[in-house]
């Protein structure tokens, strides 16, 4: 059991270095990011020259923080071995936040995750999503906001 914990803190420190240090290379294409397009509205679609399509879905729309979330990405034109979503703020610091995703297919993948409060009005998130596929690790970052709901109560009384 204390290996298996040990195995899993040292492969997701290995995710996360990934993605803070990744560099293109070979293999899959590089993917141009729709930056108009609006992950709390639809799905979006990063595209690689190539014909590559990574397809990145988050339910329910509006991304609502501390509420379940369903992510779903799509792979078009090739497969992966693995897929997880790394969620960091943009503006703010709100730690790394990541969620491996399960595929049976290696084709599409989907999990759950969640979303921190932020005391901000307006949080921008960065959500990447980190691809294994033949022995090389790509991420590709999507960006979008929420928006702080006065529900949460959290600055009362300060």
């Amino acid at each position: 059991m204390l290996g298996q914990r040990w195995f899993f803190y040292g492969a997701s420190a290995m995710l996360v270095l990934m993605v803070l240090g990744y560099h293109s290379h070979g293999g899959i294409g590089e993917f141009s990011v729709n930056n108009r397009c609006d992950l709390r509205a639809a799905p979006c679609k990063a595209v690689a020259a190539n014909g590559e399509i990574i397809e990145l879905a988050i339910l329910p729309l509006g991304i609502p923080q501390l509420k379940p979330l369903e992510i779903t990405v799509n792979l078009m034109g090739f497969s992966a071995d693995s897929v997880a979503v790394v969620f960091t703020g943009v503006d703010v610091d709100m730690g790394t936040i990541q969620y491996p995703l399960v595929s049976v297919d290696g084709l599409s993948f989907s999990g759950g995750a969640s979303l921190s409060v932020c005391s901000k009005q307006k949080m921008r998130w960065r959500v990447t999503v980190v691809i294994e596929s033949n022995g090389e690790v790509y991420a590709i970052p999507f960006e979008f906001d929420t928006v702080y709901r006065p529900e949460f109560h959290i600055l009362e009384g300060t």
